[in-house]
């Protein structure tokens, strides 16, 4: 299950900070927590994440949570590229790490083994900000996703294929983000991922939506 939380932030900030959901103003926290629903997994869904903001324009964050079948761990960085008046381009960047499962895993009673993996997003998108700080993104971006074991046999030379065992693919994105109060903000975001053939099957690889919506909530500390 591909699960990309987004970053956090507001406080007593300027306008261009308020209510941005990627990026906290200098000095500040933010904290959000994520779900989605992809049919394949059972709940819960969630992933909670707090994003530091390095700069006004810079961000660090780390999340961890459950996609309802594993674990799994995140660091993330955020840069805006560019920002004019209310356009931006932002470059967003998560590694991601599942960890093993051996057995029963919360509310998924089924006994089943899966092994660790890891998978690594980075996304280019344009942003519009409305007069209401409501931002609007859309955006394109490069995935790839592998085996924590097939990657050490590599590195050691114990695998046989002479290529990274990497499964890369490119991604689709539109989001927004709906100020509800001074300090919350609601952000909604689809991420559609492909390969060169088009969409990617249901449960096909390791990323097992072809389609994958998110709601995120978002807090800003002062």
């Amino acid at each position: 299950m591909l699960l990309f939380a987004s970053s956090l932030a507001l406080g007593q900030q300027g306008p261009r900070n308020q209510n941005d959901a990627l990026f906290p103003a200098q000095g500040k926290f933010s904290a959000g927590v994520m779900t989605t629903y992809g049919g394949i997994h059972p709940p819960p869904i969630v992933v909670a994440d707090v994003t530091y903001g390095v700069g006004n324009k810079f961000s660090i964050g780390f999340a961890g949570g459950t996609t309802g079948a594993q674990g799994l761990y995140a660091l993330k960085f955020g840069g805006k590229l560019l920002q004019q008046k209310r356009f931006g381009v932002n470059l967003r960047a998560m590694s991601i790490y599942y960890p093993s499962r051996d057995g029963k895993f919360l509310l998924d009673r089924s006994s089943r083994r899966i092994i660790p993996w890891m998978a690594s997003l980075a996304t280019l998108e344009g942003e519009w900000r409305t007069e209401k700080n409501v931002r609007w993104a859309a955006g394109v971006g490069a995935l790839e996703t592998h085996c924590m074991i097939r990657m050490k046999q590599w590195l050691h030379g114990g695998y046989e294929e002479t290529v990274m065992p990497i499964d890369l693919f490119t991604t689709v994105n539109v989001s927004v983000s709906i100020p509800l109060s001074a300090r919350l903000t609601i952000r909604p975001e689809v991420i559609a991922v492909f390969t060169s053939a088009g969409l990617i099957s249901q449960g096909e690889f390791m990323v097992s939506s072809p389609v994958n919506p998110f709601i995120n909530l978002v807090y800003n500390f002062r």
